[in-house]
């Protein structure tokens, strides 16, 4: 063998050993993507749900009554101390304080007014986690002609309705 060319020879066999190591990809260079895990929501949406406020519980008020109000645009209730179907036209939904009477059910107080004339307060109670689930669960004709047939007292930032006294007889 030449003296020029022995040199070659140890490089040819260096070589040879790291070609396949310089052939294979870098595990680092080009990572895989990892796949995204499924979100259980069909549609997920980013928005957080809206916090129940006084507001928002009298828009939910005023749009149940309309829905269930005819052409005439008179809410029909039954009274159940009278016993009379009432015909009623809102007047007003109270947005003076948000009544939690517990179990995510509120109250607000409504004004109507009836075919005859006179004025009736509703306590329309609402249920719902949120604004958005909020739905009817019922009412109680509170006042006739501004007279109370009970009243309610809040006990740790929840409110009970509670009899009226009776007037204790002479």
């Amino acid at each position: 063998m030449n003296k020029k060319n022995h040199h070659i020879i140890p490089l040819i066999i260096a070589f040879s050993f790291t070609l396949p190591l310089l052939a294979q990809e870098h595990p680092t260079e080009h990572p895989k993507k990892k796949q995204k895990k499924e979100h259980p929501v069909e549609h997920p949406d980013s928005k957080k749900a809206a916090v129940i406020n006084k507001n928002n519980l009298a828009k939910g008020i005023k749009h149940y009554i309309r829905s269930q109000s005819g052409e005439d645009k008179l809410f029909v209730v039954e009274d159940e101390h009278s016993g009379q179907t009432l015909k009623l036209k809102l007047m007003k939904v109270h947005r003076e304080r948000l009544s939690n009477v517990g179990n995510d059910t509120y109250f607000a107080c409504a004004d109507f007014k009836a075919e005859d004339g006179k004025v009736y307060d509703l306590d329309v109670f609402m249920t719902g986690e949120n604004a958005e689930e909020l739905s009817f669960q019922k009412f109680h004709v509170h006042k006739e002609e501004g007279v109370e047939r009970y009243n309610w007292a809040e006990k740790d930032g929840v409110w009970q309705q509670v009899s009226l006294k009776k007037p204790q007889p002479k």
